[in-house]
């Protein structure tokens, strides 16, 4: 049986700091899981070095970019949260019934989130959240979520 949502009061949107500090954790996540990936890469590359043969690291890269956007459109599609927005109890919900949203959704959302890293870590994403109402960045904006603070005192369904 599906547990009771708690769903949060409207303008209740996450903060910038909260935000940060939970895409931090995510990424030093990824991070360690991309080892696993890495280093037996990085050791067979130094094997077929003696030998003259150069590793092809651009499916490394691009394994690494679909753990990325599986990681956060996996739980952001199916629980509105990735460990990290978990960790500091926020989470990505519909604009307007806000709900969960599905993998669709999220996929869209994180696509976008390269545009946000741009010109680096996430310096437009953070600019859009500070200037946008509803504290939005653009993959929010086409994907109509927002991120917001759970609430304990919310009623549930």
């Amino acid at each position: 049986m599906p547990q009771p949502q708690s769903f949060p009061a409207a303008g209740n949107y996450a903060s910038i700091g909260d935000r940060f500090v939970a895409v931090l954790i995510d990424h030093i996540i990824l991070a360690f899981v991309s080892l696993v990936f890495v280093i037996p890469a990085l050791i067979l590359g130094a094997f077929t070095a003696r030998f003259g043969f150069d590793i092809f690291f651009g499916p490394l890269i691009l394994l690494d970019f679909l753990l990325w956007l599986l990681y956060f459109s996996y739980f952001e599609g199916t629980t509105g949260q990735t460990f990290g927005k978990s960790m500091l109890g926020i989470q990505v919900v519909d604009e307007t019934t806000r709900r969960p949203i599905d993998m669709g959704r999220a996929l869209i959302r994180n696509l976008l989130r390269i545009i946000d890293w741009l010109p680096f870590f996430y310096i437009l994403g953070f600019i859009l959240v500070e200037v946008e109402e509803k504290k939005k960045r653009l993959g929010d904006m086409v994907a109509n979520t927002i991120v917001v603070k759970e609430s304990s005192g919310s009623p549930t369904l």
